[in-house]
């Protein structure tokens, strides 16, 4: 694991650039497939079973942020809220009157502020795609045998609800493992569009600095969050449903 040194910031080792840069990747793919994941999946059942003007309209919004470019919606966010409002700062991930991160509220603080729109541009279209996958899914499973049972038995709705919604959030977890990599791609992009200090910016400068070692190890770490990703979503998978789990044991 030796890739010798950075062309383009010599003569730091490539293994402590990059290890650097990764927990700010990390920071930014973690919580935003754990959060739009719940949040899309709620509000998708949600709008599945309480049809109506507030659900046409939800699904409609959810429908154009799952179609919309991301870097294109990142900009967006940045000319908005950036430039027009100068609510959010456009580059960095914490001010430059710190040299490095430190342990304190106000830096933390500083860091959440510039963590804002990088975030928000990443989480509202994985909200948008998990709630319209989570509709199509609620929606036929309504029509299953065992809803109109319980219906009929006088279930309350909010019961039914969380049974539609525990049943139909199962084929959406297996949809996991295919957006990690594209989450992947999109969150080293959008680091670029604010010069967010992870995988991205650095494989973006390494590129123009035709720094050939740092190139190799960002692909590497970019594969591996993609591969250890799968890996946990195979896990809680056997979890959610148990009969993974007891077909492996009784396989075994």
């Amino acid at each position: 694991m030796d890739f010798g040194l950075s062309y383009y910031l010599y003569p730091y080792p490539v293994e402590s650039l990059v290890l650097s840069a990764l927990p700010w990747t990390l920071a930014l793919i973690v919580p935003v497939m754990v959060i739009g994941f719940g949040v899309g999946n709620w509000v998708g059942a949600r709008a599945a079973y309480y049809r109506g003007r507030v659900s046409n309209v939800a699904l409609t919004i959810a429908t154009y942020m799952t179609q919309a470019p991301y870097y294109w919606f990142a900009l967006i966010l940045m000319l908005v809220f950036g430039v027009t409002l100068g609510w959010f700062p456009l580059y960095g991930a914490y001010s430059s009157k710190w040299l490095r991160p430190v342990l304190s509220l106000p830096w933390i603080l500083d860091a959440v502020w510039h963590y804002a729109l990088p975030f928000l541009s990443l989480v509202s279209l994985a909200i948008g795609g998990w709630a319209i996958d989570m509709r199509a899914l609620a929606l036929y499973e309504m029509q299953s045998n065992y809803i109109e049972y319980c219906e009929h038995l006088g279930f309350a709705k909010r019961k039914l609800r969380r049974y539609v919604q525990k049943n139909a959030i199962l084929p959406n977890f297996t949809w996991i493992p295919l957006s990690i990599s594209s989450l992947v791609s999109q969150t080293l992009l959008v680091e670029v569009v604010f010069g967010y200090p992870g995988l991205g910016s650095l494989a973006f400068n390494a590129v123009f600095a035709q720094d050939y070692p740092l190139i190799e190890v960002t692909l590497i770490f970019s594969m591996l969050i993609v591969l250890i990703g799968n890996f946990i979503c195979d896990v809680f998978y056997g979890v959610l449903d148990p009969r993974i789990g007891s077909g492996y044991v009784g396989g075994g």
